[in-house]
């Protein structure tokens, strides 16, 4: 089991917002008029629990998959349902043809971002890897990032669920998920920048 507490699990969330926000100058390059990137607090899952950790979104879901490689390993996977997907391409004026090509790049920005910020704090020689795509249906959703995560060499960390907003010029606001699977390693970094002792009355078992 690993242990997080409350200032482990806010620091990470601004991590991954700290990387969102990094990510807005390049995005621009490609996303029109986005305003802003912001998450919903964070909910942790270890992977290592027999539980549903995927939330069925809809019929058909894109899955944009990087590797996290170098002195630790991991995944991201950047989730988001068909209508986001056409909502995302409408607004950016992408052409149809093009959408897979969209979608890889637009992950590859965001990923990069993040894990660039986790490389930098934790003094982690860390790198994404080339992004994947991939079209599952919701209930096929579980199956296919457990199986995918078998190719994580001893994976023994937690997923970190970060239901992640979108905010356009013109009202326009979608919600993909992006879920993180750090290992345990990663985790005990980022505690140990934190703390120099422990806290014994704000922890949070996962």
């Amino acid at each position: 089991m690993i242990e997080l507490f409350t200032k482990d699990l806010d620091k990470l969330e601004k991590l991954i917002s700290l990387g969102y926000q990094n990510s807005l100058k390049s995005l621009s390059t490609i996303v029109q008029q986005v305003a802003q990137i912001k998450i919903e607090p964070l909910e942790i899952w270890d992977v290592t629990q027999k539980r549903t950790f995927v939330k069925t979104k809809s019929d058909n879901i894109s899955v944009l998959t990087t590797n996290i490689k170098g002195e630790i390993e991991g995944r991201s996977y950047l989730l988001l349902d068909d209508n986001e997907v056409d909502a995302l391409v409408k607004h950016c004026k992408a052409p149809t043809n093009l959408k897979e090509a969209f979608l890889l790049e637009l992950d590859n920005m965001l990923a990069a971002a993040v894990i660039t910020v986790f490389s930098n704090y934790c003094q982690l020689k860390i790198y994404g890897d080339v992004p994947q795509y991939t079209q599952v249906t919701g209930n096929h959703l579980m199956n296919f990032i457990i199986k995918d995560l078998e190719g994580v060499t001893n994976f023994d960390g937690i997923c970190l669920v970060a239901e992640t907003h979108f905010v356009f010029d013109g009202n326009l606001e979608i919600k993909p998920q992006f879920l993180w699977f750090l290992p345990k390693q990663f985790v005990q970094a980022v505690h140990c920048l934190l703390y120099t002792s422990d806290a014994a009355d704000d922890s949070l078992r996962v």
